[in-house]
């Protein structure tokens, strides 16, 4: 389908007006391979959206006869069945022939054809026999399968003109191919494609305009070729410097070149982020445009912010500058796109389409096709040619369905066992990814199609073992498994018989055991991902025999054993290598390696237990681009070599003991750098002596976290495009310099524990991407910026407990607040708890602990949806706990009311609010990784909540409560001036693990419903005014550690069976009434009193004063309710008191 309307209300097209047309796909087209950035040389053609460049001004426009509606023509093209549109030119379509292997220029009005030279005749293609064939890749020969090569060859083709007899001889065809998006180009005549006489890769876009070639690679740098040379194109690199980009949170960028009628050039950078859907998926959205231009004669960009009357138009094949007064409803100063998938092939990434309009002017977009994943069977009518149904793939010549992608098309439930698919024996791909199968089984009838060369069951929500018959399917060239929710168990047998494959990921499929020694025969895979499985064992030495794999992932198993790292050396092909995150002890060989070393691109050894320098072999990879050796047993000096290895993007050396000395000229070499770790080092950073002359890497991420800093190192301030700095626990004892408030690109700052002094400057508010603000326990004080709260809609982290600020809390909040964590705990606050915190819809996390807040109950918190902690200790909170409104706080996990002044009774209603602790559900309790995404190279960090309070009598703190205590559910009311009797509705808490109400009030009978409480751990009733027996239904709670009644008015038998057995006597103490053997005291034994008051003796003074403050300590809080409560428990505290040992060694404090 072929829409010119596009949103807009478009007149007749007059004659000559080379107004771009839209082209929607309607039936399915391939199915979509949705892999990692590092799989990108194995991606398939998505079903984007084209933009169509219609003829030139002396072409007419054909009357399609399929005119619907207004604005909308339906084209019968039968020649895109099967292949993938390249480019659109001049009113051509450019055309891959994925099964033929033939480029193809198609008129789609006259069905006009031009033969360009096949993809076999490109620069990096040796050979193609059959099914097979051999390409150079990355300085390594290497086979593939033929029609995937066919597939991912062609980014981008161009032409300069419409090819006719007379311009027979200066027509140009040039294209963008490869792996490595090298250029090609091809003049009539030639049998084949030619390269560039000099070598240009990374290219992001290429355009023809003023009779010359201009391409742009992913750093924004411009080259310029002259097509007047009769042997080619000759090249040289564009004078200006690249353009400077805003830095955009989580964001990807990709350049577009756009010819205007001026003469002008214009660069487009389109940032592309990641948005996270739950259940770790994501999809992408542009999230903005920057334009510069270069005029005619000049050689320099400045950015532009106002197009005037004109529109642009991108698009991953055309773009176009258009006049917008030639159309009716459209508004100049705009930028129309449509889907750009080339750089996020990802398995983590929905499928859906991006396009819509951006106003220039003031950064709003308007969204076109919104959604993510769509119904694609809700087009399979039986009145309708199955080749047309979304989804369907069919053969050109035979009508055989060949194809199915079912790709985000939310279905749900199981697959029936007797579908019809099963019967497809002339299938060849199926794509069922990012779908949910609602844990049922996957068919063991998947094994009838044997015809199979490409499977993607990814991200499905399958349940139970890969069915045996999977081995059936040795036609299979690409399998992905990944994050299936198949149970594989062991490595299946059966896979020994997939003989072809060339692509197998199985990362997150719950495989365990060791990786069998014969997976060396499958010896066509070039691409093998075992990542996040357990695995354990030794590392097959198998692997060193699989001598065409490329890349090899093995990160987060359990592997272990010795394991010499040269050997990895041998692998002659390898690109990519990550065996991070094992139990390996790599042996670091001294010396030089002498022979050829793989083209690594990427060598992940974090937490290896790598001992000694800095392998020498590694400074020998010219090709390098991420190196990660992190957390290791790393010592001495970083080798001066490993600031030559000039393409390096990421460097991580943090967690090791490396030492000296690092100047800003050893950065310099860096040109390419862009993320650096040093953190927790025994580094010394010097400014270098060529400094202030010489330009500095585009770091956007540094790390300097326990460096020994003792002041801010000079180079960061000439770095324009930081977006991360972490500087956590050096000793600067100074305040936080100037400058770092000026750099607006930041997105995440960290300085925690580093002695800083002052206060937090009110530049801060120049920080209007700060998503992540790290400032805990240092010794700031003054007011918290209000800005942080009412004019800041990126930020997500506060952290700023452990200081001296004191005043309120921000008390504005704008709507849409993207706070997800806020942590003043341990300063000086007062005031009340602003109300517009209800602004903070994504806010999960908040503790003002430790200050002296004066408010009441703050009820209002209940409507927050993602609230899971509440800390409130030690503040000077009073009145009722109550909700006069409706409050469910739908996902409190922690409710933290300690060490303050509630008072009255704890009413069934406000327990009964607590719904989402009511559920005894494991998987309902956990709490969601807090991921903070940032930089523009998909960079992240995860955020770990910590949470001090009073668990089994001692004040604990609790790290990374997301994972440790991953189902952790509290409720702590203790040390308070709450009365009555407890409502017996708390029982029906299920989930509850601490329950603490000690210190109070309360009078009456333990409620026997607290038996119900199944997940308990620990339960503190301490202190009170309780009567009556120990519920026998107590003895049920298998998971109870920790008991106190103490010091209360209990009587009766104590419990003996079960967990009471467990608890020593400390717990029942202070209860006239209670016996049992915990206490020595025989039921029915009236021979046995506990210790009177106090004798007026003479060292009464000294054993209360000492004893008092060992409650202090090991209580929390003993102290201040003997002196609030007076004579309600004084008498028999005191009385306890007397035995000294009995506090100082026995008490369970």
């Amino acid at each position: 389908m072929v829409c010119k309307q596009w949103n807009l209300k478009l007149p007749k097209i007059p004659n000559g007006n080379k107004v771009p047309w839209l082209l929607l796909p309607i039936g399915g087209g391939g199915g979509a391979a949705k892999e990692s950035f590092e799989e990108f040389h194995s991606r398939e053609e998505e079903d984007i959206y084209h933009i169509m460049q219609l003829p030139t001004i002396d072409e007419q426009i054909p009357n399609t006869g399929g005119l619907e509606e207004e604005g909308i023509y339906h084209l019968i093209l039968p020649e895109l069945q099967d292949n993938n549109i390249c480019g659109s030119c001049h009113g051509w379509l450019i055309i891959v022939m994925v099964y033929e292997g033939t480029i193809r220029m198609l008129n789609p009005f006259t069905k006009v054809q031009f033969e360009l030279p096949p993809i076999s005749s490109l620069p990096n293609v040796i050979d193609i026999n059959g099914d097979e064939c051999t390409i150079y890749f990355g300085g390594q020969i290497i086979t593939r399968n033929t029609i995937l090569m066919h597939k991912t060859q062609i980014w981008k083709a161009v032409i300069n003109s419409t090819p006719t007899n007379d311009n027979n001889n200066d027509f140009i065809a040039v294209v963008i191919y490869g792996g490595l998006c090298s250029l090609a180009f091809y003049k009539p005549n030639d049998k084949r494609w030619h390269r560039f006489s000099t070598r240009y890769t990374d290219i992001c876009d290429v355009m023809f305009f003023q009779e010359k070639i201009y391409a742009v690679d992913y750093e924004g740098q411009l080259y310029e070729f002259d097509t007047k040379n009769k042997s080619g194109p000759v090249g040289r690199i564009y004078e200006a410097t690249p353009p400077p980009s805003d830095i955009v949170f989580g964001s990807f960028k990709c350049y577009y070149l756009i010819g205007c009628d001026n003469g002008s050039l214009l660069m487009l950078i389109r940032h592309i982020r990641h948005r996270y859907l739950g259940n770790k998926k994501y999809f992408v959205e542009t999230v903005k445009f920057c334009v510069y231009e270069s005029k005619k004669n000049e050689k320099a960009w400045s950015r532009i912010y106002d197009l005037g009357n004109y529109i642009l138009v991108i698009g991953l094949n055309s773009s176009v500058q258009m006049f917008s007064s030639n159309f009716l409803n459209c508004k100049g100063n705009q930028i129309y796109f449509t889907d750009n998938m080339r750089l996020v092939h990802s398995s983590y990434f929905a499928s859906h389409h991006d396009v819509g309009i951006f106003n220039l002017e003031d950064g709003t977009f308007k969204r076109l096709l919104t959604d993510v994943s769509y119904p694609k069977t809700v087009s399979w009518m039986p009145s309708i040619d199955c080749c047309s149904w979304d989804g369907i793939e069919c053969h050109g010549v035979t009508g055989h369905v060949i194809g199915i992608n079912l790709s985000s098309s939310q279905l749900y439930g199981s697959i029936d066992a007797n579908s019809s698919l099963f019967s497809l024996v002339h299938l060849q791909s199926l794509d069922l990814s990012d779908n949910n199968f609602n844990h049922s089984q996957l068919p063991t009838k998947i094994g009838n199609l044997t015809s199979l060369n490409w499977l993607t069951i990814a991200q499905c929500n399958f349940q139970g073992s890969i069915p045996s018959s999977f081995g059936n399917l040795n036609q299979l060239v690409h399998l992905n498994l990944k994050s299936s929710g198949l149970t594989i168990g062991t490595f299946p047998l059966f896979f020994m018989n997939l003989t072809r494959l060339s692509f197998l990921s199985l990362e997150g499929c719950n495989l365990i055991g060791e990786i069998p020694s014969w997976i060396m025969n499958l010896t066509s895979l070039d691409y093998l991902n075992l990542k996040s499985n357990t695995f354990y064992g030794e590392f097959p030495h198998s692997l060193f025999r699989m001598d065409n794999l490329t890349s090899l992932f093995l990160r987060f198993n359990s592997l272990q054993g010795k394991l010499e790292l040269g050997l990895f050396l041998k692998m002659r092909r390898l690109s990519f290598l990550d065996l991070g995150y094992n139990k390996l002890s790599l042996l670091n060989e001294k010396g030089s390696f002498n022979a050829t070393l793989p083209p690594l691109e990427v060598l992940g050894l974090e937490q290896c237990n790598l001992t000694g320098g800095i392998p020498t072999w590694i400074m020998n990879l010219t090709g390098l681009q991420r190196l990660g050796l992190q957390e290791n047993h790393l010592q001495g000096e970083i080798p001066h070599s490993l600031f030559s290895l000039e393409n390096l993007h990421t460097l991580s050396l943090s967690s090791n003991s490396l030492e000296g000395e690092i100047d800003n000229d050893m950065l310099l070499k860096l040109k390419m750098l862009s993320y650096l770790s040093l953190s927790d080092n025994k580094l010394s950073l010097l400014p270098g002596k060529g400094s202030s002359n010489g330009t500095l890497p585009p770091l956007e991420v540094v790390e300097l976290d326990s460096c020994n800093l003792v002041e801010f190192p000079s180079f960061l301030q000439d770095l324009d495009q930081l977006a991360f700095l972490g500087l956590s626990n050096n000793d600067f004892k100074t305040v936080v310099p100037n400058w770092i408030w000026e750099k607006k690109s930041l997105q995440s700052l960290s300085i925690s524990g580093s002695s800083l002094t002052g206060e937090i400057s009110p530049l801060i508010c120049n920080l209007k991407s700060l998503v992540l603000l790290d400032l805990a326990y240092n010794n700031l004080n003054g007011t918290i910026p209000s800005c942080l709260g009412s004019s800041s809609q990126s930020l997500q982290i506060m952290m700023l407990q452990g200081n001296k600020l004191f005043g309120h809390l921000p008390q504005t909040y704008v709507m849409g607040s993207a706070l997800k964590m806020i942590d003043v705990t341990d300063n000086n606050l007062q005031g009340q708890l602003p109300r517009e915190l209800v602004n903070c819809r994504m806010l999960e996390f908040l503790d003002v602990s430790y200050n002296a807040i004066n408010d009441s109950f703050p009820y209002w918190l209940g409507s927050l949806p993602e609230l899971k902690v509440i800390g409130l200790r030690f503040n000077e909170f009073h009145g009722i706990i109550n909700c006069p409104n409706i409050c469910t706080f739908p996902k409190l996990h922690i409710l933290d009311l300690s060490h303050n002044k509630f008072s009255g009774n704890l009413t069934p209603e406000m327990i009964m609010n607590l719904k989402s602790m009511t559920t005894s559900n494991i998987s309902q309790l956990q709490y969601e990784d807090s991921i903070v995404f940032f930089g523009g190279k998909n960079w992240f960090t995860h955020v770990s909540y910590s949470f001090t309070m009073s668990n089994k009598g001692v004040v604990t703190d609790y790290e990374q409560i997301q994972k440790t205590f991953y189902c952790m559910v509290a409720i702590d009311i203790s040390s308070n001036r709450i009365s009555g009797e407890i409502p017996s509705v708390l029982g029906d808490l299920k989930s509850l693990v601490l329950l603490n109400m000690s210190n109070n009030l309360f009078i009456g009978d333990i409620p026997s419903s607290f038996g119900k409480l199944s997940n308990l751990e620990a339960l503190d009733l301490s202190l009170n005014g309780l009567s009556g027996k120990i519920p026998q239904k107590l003895a049920q709670l298998t998971f109870l550690e920790f008991f106190n009644v103490s010091f209360n008015k209990l009587s009766g038998p104590i419990p003996e069976n079960k967990q009471f057995s467990t608890f020593e006597g400390n717990s029942f103490v202070g209860n006239q009434g209670l016996c049992g053997i915990q206490l020595k005291k025989k039921c029915g034994d009236s021979s046995w009193s506990p210790p009177t008051v106090f004798d007026n003796d003479h060292d009464s003074g000294s054993i209360t004063e000492f004893d008092w403050k060992i409650i202090l300590i090991g209580y929390g809080g003993g102290v201040v309710t003997g002196l609030a409560l007076g004579n309600a428990f004084g008498l028999d505290i005191l009385a306890w008191l007397k035995n000294k040992k009995l506090l100082c060694f026995s008490y369970p404090f």
